[in-house]
């Protein structure tokens, strides 16, 4: 539903491949298991005793995330991708699941892709790029409805020019955010001032935002209706980073929601959807008078944003999600402690195939980069193109949104702000 993304990933001897998120938000490998409580469904779950090379340390580390808690166990065994081999590699296994909506998830695990050399703060384990030996991993995602996108592992995307940005974060990939415009107007000079922090981050499904920006956001955008007639109409919003400037067309913030009843289920601390939760009483309103814009479609067009009040000790947070990185291609390098952002032009195929131009045949490639480890380029989902060739808006599912998990730490339940977060240094 263009709101997972995901990866095979081997682990064990002989592998077992389970669906992972690449996640550019976190830095821990957590993938679900056969001795999991909550884990069940239709997910495949790694099976220890199935694998000659597992080891386990034996310890319990619990987790508490946006969306609810995770008690896993400590454990190591070998980890491909690619043909990249990871041996020993620290894995936490999934003991016990309480997350909301995992039984709707696409994905087994999380693999991830965060700046930190180890895989958590409280133990010497080395995160999977540190065991791989690579700095750089770039990531980015199809624009139209149903199409893949691309991890590049050891290297930035071919072909491509990126706009350098040096990364705040210790512990998450972040730059300033020098200001926001929607059109000719600026936005957020009240509540970002003098900043506000931004994470870009893979594994989120939105755009969050805190809730007194995006408020002024939507004011200044306008009516987006609910069938998408106007997009054409709607202005861009452009965002300034550390100097430079990042614009989003509504093609691109903008997405055709399903689903949108369980809009008030999914609001908890410090996450909301009050704007979608306003659209879906207005549609109510339209069908009660026997009218209806969308025909009775089960999709209503929304901006694609979540309410996120959270602080770091750089300021208000910002998080730029899944539809940031279809306009945008990020390359993360953690030797230069640096973020670049290549823009793609819109229907840009870019995104939908490992290959180097074009819309050529899908290819897995494996070669060798600086430091011996390997550059592999790995599909997501097989692609769907429209058969006109036009970039539809994605269409979204509430069930299937990943909200950022982490960002619930950076937040006390009553939204307190929170006098230091390690977030951004």
């Amino acid at each position: 539903m263009n709101a997972q993304y995901t990866v095979g990933l081997q682990i064990g001897s002989p592998a077992q491949t389970l669906s992972v998120v690449p996640d550019t938000g976190s830095s821990d490998l957590l993938v679900a298991s056969t001795e999991c409580v909550g884990c069940g469904g239709t997910h495949a779950l790694f099976d220890r005793n199935k694998s000659l090379t597992f080891l386990t340390h034996g310890s319990l580390v619990e987790s508490q995330y946006g969306q609810g808690r995770v008690l896993s166990r400590v454990s190591y065994d070998t980890v491909t991708l690619g043909g990249m081999a990871a041996f020993n590699q620290s894995i936490l296994l999934m003991e016990q699941n309480e997350l909301k909506n995992f039984d709707e998830a696409s994905y087994d695990g999380v693999m991830g892709l965060g700046p930190q050399q180890n895989a958590r703060t409280e133990d010497d384990d080395a995160s999977l790029m540190t065991t791989w030996k690579t700095s750089t991993v770039a990531i980015c995602f199809g624009q139209g409805d149903s199409e893949p996108g691309r991890l590049d592992i050891g290297d930035g995307i071919p072909g491509l020019r990126y706009t350098e940005l040096p990364s705040q974060g210790e512990y998450h990939w972040g730059v300033h955010m020098d200001s926001m415009a929607v059109g000719g107007s600026k936005v957020g000079e009240i509540v970002c001032s003098p900043r506000c922090a931004v994470i870009v981050d893979s594994g989120t499904s939105l755009i969050a935002l805190p809730t007194m920006l995006l408020e002024e956001i939507l004011e200044t955008v306008g009516e987006v209706r609910e069938d998408c007639s106007n997009l054409h109409s709607l202005p861009n919003i452009t965002i300034q980073m550390s100097g430079s400037a990042f614009t989003l067309p509504p093609q691109i913030y903008v997405a055709r929601m399903r689903d949108v009843s369980d809009a008030s289920a999914l609001r908890f601390s410090p996450f909301g959807f009050k704007h979608i939760e306003r659209s879906q009483n207005k549609r109510k309103l339209k069908q009660a008078y026997g009218s209806s814009a969308s025909g009775g479609s089960n999709d209503v067009c929304v901006p694609a944003f979540v309410e996120m009040d959270a602080f770091t000790n750089q300021g208000p947070m910002i998080i730029l999600g899944i539809p940031f990185l279809r306009a945008y291609a990020a390359k993360f390098d953690r030797a230069t402690k640096s973020i670049g952002l290549a823009e793609l032009p819109m229907g840009a195929s870019t995104c939908t195939t490992c290959s180097h131009g074009g819309n050529a045949a899908i290819t897995r490639e494996t070669g060798s980069v600086k430091g011996g480890s390997g550059a592999t380029h790995e599909l997501l989902p097989p692609k769907v193109m429209a058969s006109d060739g036009r970039v539809q808006t994605p269409v979204m599912s509430m069930k299937n949104l990943r909200l950022p998990w982490w960002a619930a730490k950076a937040t006390k339940g009553d939204g307190e702000k929170v006098a230091r977060h390690p977030m951004i240094l």
